[in-house]
């Protein structure tokens, strides 16, 4: 990977299994320049915290939202409510589920609840990666954003420039067996 493509509009895909093992990808897009610089202090106390602990991208990447969380009501002066920050992060990420015509979109926030396709343990899962890709995006530079998607990707997680739709139509869908040309021998019926 050419660490000189690398930049922070490129997006995050995860890919979970449903209980009935239907496989469907979480498709996200780290939040805008705006975005982050009304909450940089947040971003880098995050990143820099996690690191100062000296942990691995592996274990960020499994806690950065809750690390976030904490940060956060622990200068609720300073940060104010994260929640805004987070609905702007859920809003960037899609659901695409396998549908009757191919890959269905569905927004991020429907499934929050943890009921139906995504469990309260996908959910937060969905959430730590979320908010350690977003932060580490907008926190590392451009080399060190191509080791880590490179780390990211060695994890299973795809690094990705196309949106969720392009996305979507670039997956693999299911579809019926065609017909060979070979033509099918009729039954014989007893007489």
């Amino acid at each position: 990977m050419a660490t000189a493509s690398i930049d922070k509009r490129l997006n995050i895909v995860l890919d979970l299994f449903r209980a009935d093992g239907t496989r469907i990808y979480i498709h996200s897009t780290p939040v805008s320049r705006l975005v982050f610089e009304a909450n940089y202090t947040i971003f880098a106390k995050t990143i820099s915290s996690m690191y100062a602990d000296n942990w691995s991208p592996v274990v960020c990447s499994r806690n950065a939202w809750l690390r976030m969380r904490e940060i956060a009501a622990a200068d609720t002066q300073r940060f104010g409510d994260p929640d805004a920050l987070f609905q702007e992060i859920w809003r960037l990420t899609t659901v695409l589920q396998p549908g009757r015509g191919g890959w269905e979109q569905y927004p991020f926030v429907d499934f929050l609840d943890g009921k139906g396709v995504l469990s309260e343990d996908d959910v937060a899962e969905v959430k730590n990666y979320l908010c350690f890709f977003t932060a580490a995006s907008w926190f590392h530079s451009q080399k060190e954003r191509g080791d880590l998607y490179e780390t990211l990707t060695n994890m299973g997680v795809e690094i990705t420039s196309l949106q969720p739709m392009a996305y979507g139509a670039s997956l693999q869908t299911s579809k019926p067996e065609e017909n060979t040309g070979e033509k099918e021998t009729p039954f014989s019926t007893p007489s």
